[in-house]
């Protein structure tokens, strides 16, 4: 045995003790005001669980299957509340959307498309930078569903990025996965139809709010914060994934997954060697064409977006590009169960009475800070992000949180978009997986590949941080519109 695996070895014992001290001391010593016995033990549990996440002590999803059976076994949870995601049109919707990836990678055509987006955009790393963040802005009000765009354009990114010869896990991968993932996050808060939350935020407001907010006054009022946001984030991923002279000896080496960068003669000559498109390339790229139309189109057909996901699943299959070779290995099972069991926290927590424990614990903050319009940007921001590492459910914890505040800001006169707006700036972070279904969706369709988990948390830092400059920015104009 290596060093390397008797480190890994040690690790895992280590962090396996290590969560059950955890977990035993939470559960015995934690017991705020206001939340019960049942919920105690259930954060007790989900500590555990992280630590063994965090150690690799067993694969992701044995240590999620772990923590529904402990929820059941002792915080009597019941089993339907921990895997009700699995019944959640989401989980169906990522089922389609993983295939989809599957049958691109298998036809060829993902291979296609990232050397038709690689040859168009020059090849410096700032342009493929910005380029894949201008893909997922755009997307952004086509289609509502933001795993839906992730888990598609992940897996492209990571063919031009392999393309390009950035190593995979590496500094250029790791910035080109984030210009992606961003790209469709950034947006979200911008276009009411970028996200089901923007549809939710909708929903809680008053009448006379709603009616204010149409698509395109929504987007208006939302660009001091967004126009910031954009040029910010791209300069962050541009300077700190950059090249580098010590990549490229690191990318020299025998072990590194993608080789140096070709030049465009390679690249076109590559384009050449495709050829024609094969009869199943033509046949996948007729099956995505089509699903994606019926998600940019949802607001006029009413079709829910985990129906044409999955009516192309049994297309592909009916078309041989599935079959039970492929489909078992190709589609990521283990990631798709880790995810189902992660995202039915949400129920677990409303269960526990968890959820409303930690919003009663955060609404007198709410009024404190109110006086002031910059404090309260802020602190509704950072309410958010504290909240967001116990309530899983993005629509749980904004129908819930809103529904106490937004009667202090009709109250003090201030709009509650501006409430609803800086949650949601801040709500998809993902500083562990289990915050954010979109994250979930991205890493692992290309399985976690191409950029590590650790490095993409640390981004979350100084991301979550622009955002709330921004939010700052956007004060002033907000009170110029007379939001505030």
């Amino acid at each position: 045995m290596d060093k390397a695996a008797r480190r890994q070895r040690i690790k895992r014992i280590v962090g396996a003790i290590a969560g059950v001290i955890v977990t035993v001391l939470m559960a015995i010593l934690f017991r705020p005001e206001g939340l019960g016995e049942q919920g105690c033990f259930v954060l007790a549990i989900l500590a555990g669980a992280i630590v063994w996440w965090i150690c690799a002590v067993l694969p992701e999803f044995a240590t999620a299957l772990i923590m529904v059976a402990l929820f059941a076994l002792i915080g009597q949870i019941p089993a339907t509340s921990g895997f009700s995601f699995f019944s959640n049109p989401i989980w169906w919707l990522l089922v389609g959307a993983f295939s989809i990836g599957l049958g691109m990678k298998e036809t060829g055509l993902l291979e296609r498309m990232a050397l038709a987006i690689v040859s168009r955009f020059p090849s410096s790393f700032t342009a493929q930078v910005i380029g894949f963040f201008a893909c997922g802005t755009i997307l952004g009000p086509l289609i509502p569903s933001m795993a839906a765009k992730a888990s598609l354009l992940a897996p492209l990114a990571m063919e031009v990025g392999d393309l390009r010869g950035y190593r995979r896990q590496g500094r250029q991968a790791t910035g080109l996965f984030l210009a992606m993932f961003t790209g469709v996050q950034t947006a979200a808060p911008a276009f009411i139809s970028s996200s089901i939350v923007g549809y939710t935020l909708l929903a809680i407001y008053p009448a006379q709010v709603q009616a204010q907010f149409d698509f395109v006054h929504w987007f208006v009022s939302a660009l001091p914060w967004f126009v910031p946001m954009v040029v910010l984030n791209l300069m962050a991923l541009a300077l700190i994934y950059r090249p580098r002279r010590k990549d490229a000896t690191v990318d020299s080496e025998p072990d590194s997954e993608a080789a140096s960068e070709p030049s465009e003669d390679e690249l076109m000559a590559k384009r050449r060697e495709l050829g024609r498109m094969s009869l199943d390339e033509r046949r996948m790229a007729i099956i995505t064409t089509v699903t994606v139309a019926l998600w940019v189109t949802q607001s006029l057909h009413g079709m829910a977006a985990w129906i044409p996901a999955v009516g192309a699943l049994v297309a592909m299959t009916a078309c041989g590009i599935i079959n039970k070779k492929n489909f078992g290995p190709g589609v990521g099972w283990e990631s798709l169960i880790f995810i189902g069991v992660v995202l039915g926290l949400g129920d677990v927590f409303a269960q526990a009475g968890i959820t409303e424990w930690i919003v009663a614990e955060f609404t007198p903050l709410v009024m404190a800070l109110a006086d002031n319009p910059y404090m309260l940007v802020v602190g509704i921001a950072l309410i958010t992000i504290a909240a967001r590492f116990l309530i899983v459910s993005q629509t749980a914890f904004i129908n819930i949180f809103l529904a106490f505040v937004i009667p202090i800001a009709i109250t003090l006169d201030i709009n509650p978009w501006v409430i609803g707006m800086a949650s949601y700036t801040v709500i998809n972070v993902w500083f562990v997986q289990y915050q954010n279904p979109v994250y979930l969706a991205a890493f692992y369709s290309v399985d976690g590949k191409m950029a590590k988990n650790s490095k993409l948390a640390e981004y979350c830092i100084l991301y979550t941080a622009i955002a709330i400059v921004c939010l700052l920015i956007a004060v002033p104009f907000w009170q110029m519109m007379g939001l505030f």
